[in-house]
């Protein structure tokens, strides 16, 4: 917002001390009055006004009133000038694996409309400018990135320009999501008809997804659990296989899904085991008399 200083002269006080003050608005009717200065003849008087808008014309006039009553002096105008924005960032939205949102604010417009757009890119040095966008004081402005790189950091800072000249914001970071990661934990509670799978989501990019194994007796499984949402980083899952064959070599992997797609862990490998058949015990005691005999 601007200010201004209107000024008077009390050219003849008329014999006594006057209240001199303006009168001040958008037209000649006015509409606002200023606080009186006691003054006499050949003073000066002023007032300062503040809060006005940018780009904008004015009138006022002077006035000196005693007990004679109230004169006026001349109507005169002036024009508070427009000035360069004044802009600000807001946080990054919607941030994704390869995509985000990047957001600013026109403080001020600077008395006329602006073309506002951000400059942005993966070092303070930016880089890359968005296309504008036409704002006045008060609107918000976004544009949305895509292709970018994931789990990088980036930068961005907001920009207005109108007649004066451009205004920038400060900059502001944000980092894309990152690729998942799952690790395959190694089997346990293994029986000869069955197993427990493990496995544990070591990063999840950045977004929740779902977990499942894949299982067989190759390498190319050829079985597959139902998936499980709701997991992040640091979650574990297992999986109970039953009606497996004895004595026989299993593989299986652990996967993790979201919206980045489907990433899998490292390939492990258990046996079950074939049962013992009946066992007969040979007692200490009829060992020796086995040996006695002998």
């Amino acid at each position: 917002m601007a200010e201004a200083t209107l000024n008077g002269t009390l050219v003849d006080d008329g014999g006594f001390a006057c209240d001199c003050g303006f009168e001040w608005g958008e037209t000649v009717a006015y509409g606002n009055t200023t606080p009186t200065q006691s003054r006499n003849t050949g003073e000066t008087f002023s007032q300062v006004i503040t809060g006005l808008p940018h780009n904008t014309t004015y009138h006022f006039r002077a006035f000196a009133t005693n007990l004679l009553g109230t004169s006026y002096g001349a109507d005169r105008s002036f024009a508070t000038l427009i000035v360069i924005p004044t802009v600000s960032g807001r946080p990054a939205t919607d941030i994704e694996l390869t995509t985000a949102t990047i957001n600013g604010y026109l403080d001020g417009d600077g008395g006329e409309a602006c073309d506002c757009g951000f400059e942005w890119g993966d070092t303070l040095a930016l880089g890359n400018t968005t296309p504008t966008q036409s704002r006045t004081t008060g609107q918000m402005f976004s544009r949305g990135l895509s292709h970018l790189a994931t789990h990088r950091l980036y930068y961005f800072r907001p920009f207005a320009t109108n007649s004066a000249g451009t205004g920038y914001g400060s900059i502001i970071s944000f980092d894309t999501k990152g690729s998942a990661t799952v690790i395959t934990r190694p089997a346990t509670d293994i029986v000869s008809r069955g197993a427990t799978i493990n496995g544990v989501v070591a990063d999840d990019g950045g977004i929740m997804g779902d977990v499942r194994f894949q299982w067989g007796l190759m390498a190319d499984y050829g079985n597959e659990t139902r998936w499980k949402s709701g997991y992040s980083t640091g979650d574990s899952f297992n999986e109970e296989l039953s009606n497996l064959a004895e004595g026989n070599g299993y593989h299986f992997r652990a996967q993790f899904k979201n919206k980045g797609g489907i990433v899998s862990g490292n390939d492990m490998v258990f046996n079950t085991p074939i049962p013992l058949g009946p066992v007969t015990l040979v007692t200490d005691e009829i060992v020796q008399l086995l040996l006695e005999a002998v």
